[in-house]
């Protein structure tokens, strides 16, 4: 067959031809369009070629350009595809601008580029003005990059790099080590790789490392001491290992030190640490730091010292009256153990008051309540939490301190202790929002405290079982501030809830389980719109389920349990978009639980009886034979 008989040859040759005719019509327009303004006196004028971006255009490669990249990149330059190779290929193909010759100034405008490149620059979220060929790189960025002028050559050289939330990913190039850096923040990115070993080599001047919020691993390197002007180190979440480096000990202007939630371990030793004369804010929370505590009067500017969350074991240093001057003090979540022990010696010396936070907090801290602690009037916040304290709380800790006690006293969480007597508040206390005194062995009544709280925002009583007394005396309509209130465990027994609950419009936690009450629950519970967690479980609750409770469309969690109730599961609560988990067991129910609502929530149902339908409850079968009406 011959070959011009194929059909898909013919129309090969005719497209070619036309495509030919095209290309050679536009030409002849172009040539004659400019020979009649040239016979004009006027200039040709030329046509722009189309603007592409770099990554999608082929590159040409300048040897020149090449060779003296080699001799900051060594070999990485002839990987294809690497930031080296890239930024060679940007120079070579799109820079414009002269920066006479190969010397320092082509050196800081190459290593930028490679910068950008190695840190996924095509692909930040504001890449403002960066490889733009015709400016200088220090007007790449107006807030991304810092300069300083040398006054003799004029030459503008980079001293920072400000980078922070720009969806930076890749890791920090080695050429970077080239430029005289004083400032280096690249927080809260998706930087990897290790902390670049050359820096404190050649960043001499450098003031500020900020590489907090990215994922690098590895060590601090050793000569991070050579950097011997730091002020502040920010290194915290990422996943950095290893122990401090001695040569951390030497930076004597060091300020700030933040290398919170990584994986460092080991000690923290106070000779070593003494070292930092200068810090004002220490952050070693969220490690797997291990030995003893140092000891606070080695650091005299320290203000801030968070070392909550490690395996810092071994008792308390004896707390010097010093403590008083700082601002925070936080050593929660750890395994130290024994008393608190204040030095009397230093008590009657003129203290400046200003600690603001104490988190002593789920160790194993035995005695009695540190008394000392009543003689700091600028307390906002103390947390005792999940310790081994024993005995009662003396009056004098909330009404006869100096200047009137805890007067600004704002949070206070003395939970999960071995505490007794009554609560201690008989004057008022006008800046507590929070009062968390769960799991102790607390008697009386508490009622009558709530006027002394005006802007009481969480009450967290439960697990105190020798508490007595009666919601129905509790003026609950004047707590309107109130967001939470836990009284499970209690002892309310013959108490019913009054019907001025509905008042709390503020309520998201209301947990009064356990706790004997009696009554209904009351309908002005549907005035709790912003409710998100309601226990009234194992008490002798009777009536139906109030129709109101579906106006909780906030509600995740409903426990109901093992009450007298009876009556008709309310339709309404099916359609409740946030619930989340829902125990009616233990109650004698008729209605249904839809398929929908079992779809979504945790049903935590053993006992609902065989006249409500529900079709997630795990005796559905077993208890009912089997023959459980749908209706």
């Amino acid at each position: 067959k011959h070959l011009w008989e194929e059909r898909g040859v013919r129309r090969f040759v005719w497209l070619s031809l036309f495509v030919l005719f095209v290309v050679v019509a536009i030409v002849v327009i172009v040539v004659v369009t400019n020979g009649n303004r040239s016979s004009n006196g006027e200039e040709p004028v030329p046509l722009a070629p189309p603007t592409l971006a770099p990554s999608t255009v082929p590159t040409i490669i300048d040897s020149d350009i090449e060779r003296a990249a080699l001799a900051i990149s060594n070999d990485t330059i002839f990987e294809e595809g690497s930031p080296q190779r890239r930024a060679i290929g940007w120079m070579s193909t799109f820079d414009n601008y002269d920066t006479d010759g190969y010397g320092d100034a082509w050196a800081q405008r190459y290593i930028i580029a490679v910068f950008y490149y190695a840190t996924g620059g095509p692909k930040w979220n504001d890449q403002e003005q960066w490889l733009d060929p015709d400016v200088h790189e220090c007007d790449w960025g107006v807030e991304t990059i810092l300069c300083s002028a040398v006054m003799v050559t004029g030459q503008r050289n980079v001293v920072g790099i400000y980078q922070t939330r720009n969806l930076l990913i890749g890791t920090i190039p080695n050429e970077l080590s080239r430029l005289s850096l004083q400032l280096l923040r690249l927080s809260r990115n998706q930087l990897t790789g290790t902390i670049p070993q050359y820096g404190c080599d050649t960043w001499t001047k450098l003031y500020a490392l900020d590489l907090s919020q990215n994922a690098f691993s590895g060590p601090i390197p050793e000569n991070i001491g050579s950097c011997s002007g730091l002020l502040e180190i920010r290194l915290s979440s990422n996943a950095l290992t290893g122990t401090l480096p001695t040569g951390l000990h030497s930076l004597s202007i060091l300020q700030e030190l933040d290398i919170e939630n990584n994986q460092f371990s080991g000690p923290v030793t106070s000779d070593g640490i003494g070292g930092l004369a200068s810090l004002k804010k220490i952050n070693f929370r969220r490690n797997k730091f291990t030995g003893t505590l140092p000891r606070l009067e080695l650091l005299p500017n320290l203000d801030v010292m968070w070392l909550d969350h490690n395996m810092f074991s071994g008792t308390l240093p004896v707390v010097p009256a010093s403590l008083g001057e700082r601002q925070e003090l936080t050593i929660s979540h750890n395994q130290l153990t024994g008393q608190i022990i204040f030095d009397l010696t230093t008590l009657d010396r003129e203290i400046d008051y200003k600690i603001s936070n104490i988190d002593f907090g789920f160790n194993d801290f035995t005695g009695a309540f540190p008394m000392f602690m009543a003689w700091i009037p600028s307390l906002r916040r103390l947390s005792l939490s999940g310790n081994k304290f024993t005995g009662s709380i003396p009056d004098i800790v909330f009404d006869a301190g100096p200047k009137d006690g805890w007067l600004y006293l704002e949070h206070l969480e003395l939970a999960y202790n071995k505490l007794s007597g009554e609560i201690p508040i008989s004057r008022t206390r006008p800046a507590l929002n929070y009062l968390d005194l769960r799991g102790n062995m607390f008697e009386g009544g508490f009622t009558d405290k709530l006027q002394h709280m005006p802007r009481l925002e969480f009450l967290l009583l439960s697990d105190n079982p020798g508490l007595q007394d009666s919601l129905e005396a509790t003026p609950l309509q004047n707590q309107t501030t109130l967001r939470a209130l836990e009284l499970r465990n209690t002892n309310l027994t013959g108490s019913s809830i009054p019907h001025a609950i509905g008042l709390l419009t503020k309520l998201n936690i209301l947990d009064l389980g356990q706790s004997g009450l009696v009554g209904t629950i009351p309908t002005s519970f549907g005035q709790l719109t912003v409710m998100n967690t309601l226990r009234l479980d194992h008490n002798l609750l009777t009536g139906s389920i109030p129709i109101e409770l579906a106006n909780m469309t906030l509600l995740q969690q409903l426990d109901i349990q093992y009450n007298d109730l009876f009556g008709p599961f309310p339709e309404g609560l099916n359609d409740l978009p946030n619930l989340q988990m829902l125990n009616v067991s233990g109650n004698v129910l008729d209605g249904r639980i839809t398929t929908d609502l079992c779809s979504r929530a945790m049903i935590d149902a053993v006992d609902v009886g065989c006249n409500l339908f529900c079709p997630c409850c795990s005796n559905l079968q077993g208890e009912c034979g089997g023959d459980v009406f749908d209706p």
